[in-house]
């Protein structure tokens, strides 16, 4: 995972899961992925990236389609508990 600066955990990028080699690594990237967007959506409420600037194993249209899974799921929810209180 990479953000703007160093002020957080003192460094930039870090990683963010690890996969014990057995499995795909696209699948195991996946997984990990998915996790780690979904805990940054529910507990600080973060927003999708704004800039995908460089891939590597994953594409962008792979990355965006996992994106979908996170966001567009969870934006939904959220829609349905705010209809649930009006």
């Amino acid at each position: 995972s990479s953000r703007d600066g160093d002020d957080t955990w003192g460094c930039a990028d870090h990683a963010i899961g690890v996969a014990d080699g057995s499995r795909d690594p696209v699948e195991a990237a996946k997984d990990i992925i998915i996790e780690f967007w979904r805990s940054q959506f529910g507990d600080w409420e973060q927003s999708r990236w704004a800039y995908l600037f460089d891939t590597g194993l994953i594409g962008s249209k792979t990355a965006n389609e996992w994106a979908d899974e996170v966001w567009s799921h969870e934006e939904e929810e959220v829609e349905d508990e705010d209809e649930e209180v009006a």
